[in-house]
């Protein structure tokens, strides 16, 4: 029974995020629709104000950013409360050295262009799914690169939903299994599912795939400043980048294949440069350490006292990779 309640308590993240956000949505619209009342922009057509409102672009990603703030402040609360205790967060310097963190920002760079090329390539499989979910990402304002668009996509979304996802989430179904791809398929679920649209699956099967990518990340750092870096990054060129890439309507095909075999060997090589870091190697020993200490234990699992003599090591490892990489 208690594992069945631990899984249930990896939903619960996902269930508030939303919750949250959704009220706050439809409180900032009122508020928004009064202040509008009372200076008289309004007058009788209060439907017709709210019809107008709906195609209002700027409107509604401001009430986005607004919606991201404050779930952002409600999870922060809680995580540093009863995820970390109190304790702080280790510091940036600690998580990255230069080429990691390029690495990083590099690798993330190419998931969002070989994402981009397969939808490209799945426009011609199958146009109406993707006509759906064009039209999905223009009308909810994501399609224009007005200040607060930028706001919600680069910086919040990426923000609130690692708090929420590898920040909660993970941790939460770390405590359920010992398996670390058994618990970062759980929360890359999650993360997909707070994706979903009424347009299609195409967005929630990519955030599927970006999700388990994140997790990769959150095991090799032991940070979510790595993974908000990363999910930055990707959101970054989604919304920036990939306009200049792809700046001609309609690419040849030896461009869009060039684009994404450019792209995959910047992904496999960050991928190396990533797994074959010594600060990498010891903040991971550090995430496998607090990960025994979190999973159902077994009388054959470890002893309090042996997590800590490993946690140790692994602190150790961590601070000499650090030495040899300052000398």
């Amino acid at each position: 029974m208690k594992k069945v309640g631990n899984f249930l308590l990896t939903i619960v993240p996902l269930v508030v995020f939303m919750v949250i956000m959704s009220l706050v949505q439809i409180v900032a619209l009122v508020v928004y629709a009064l202040i509008k009342v009372l200076q008289g922009s309004v007058g009788s057509d209060v439907m017709g104000f709210f019809l107008n409102l709906s195609t209002d672009i700027n409107a509604l990603m401001a009430i986005t950013v607004v919606s991201q703030v404050v779930t952002f402040i409600c999870f922060v609360i809680f995580y540093k409360k009863v995820m970390l205790k109190d304790k702080e967060m280790d510091p940036v310097s600690d998580v990255f050295d230069i080429k990691s963190f390029l690495s990083v920002v590099f690798g993330f760079f190419g998931v969002e262009m070989v994402v981009s090329t397969c939808l490209i390539f799945l426009s011609s499989i199958a146009p109406e799914t993707m006509e759906e979910y064009a039209n999905f990402i223009e009308s909810s304002g994501l399609g224009e690169n007005t200040f607060f668009s930028v706001l919600a996509a680069v910086v919040c979304a990426p923000v609130v939903e690692e708090l929420v996802f590898r920040g909660v989430t993970l941790n939460l179904a770390r405590r359920f299994t010992k398996s670390f791809i058994i618990a970062n398929i759980i929360q890359a679920v999650m993360f997909g599912l707070a994706h979903i649209t009424s347009a299609n699956m195409v967005q929630p099967l990519y955030a599927f795939a970006l999700g388990l990518a994140l997790g990769f990340i959150y095991k090799k750092f032991n940070s979510l400043y790595a993974t908000i870096l990363a999910h930055l990054s990707f959101n970054l060129m989604g919304t920036v980048g990939v306009r200049f890439i792809f700046a001609e309507e309609d690419p040849s095909f030896t461009y869009i294949c060039v684009v994404a075999l450019v792209a995959m060997a910047i992904v496999a090589i960050a991928a190396v440069n990533i797994v074959k870091s010594d600060k990498c190697k010891a903040r991971e020993a550090l995430f496998l350490a607090e990960s025994a200490a979190l999973a159902p234990k077994s009388n054959a699992d470890m002893t309090e006292d042996t997590f800590l003599e490993e946690k140790e090591a692994a602190e150790v490892t961590e601070s000499e990779a650090t030495e040899d990489h300052e000398a």
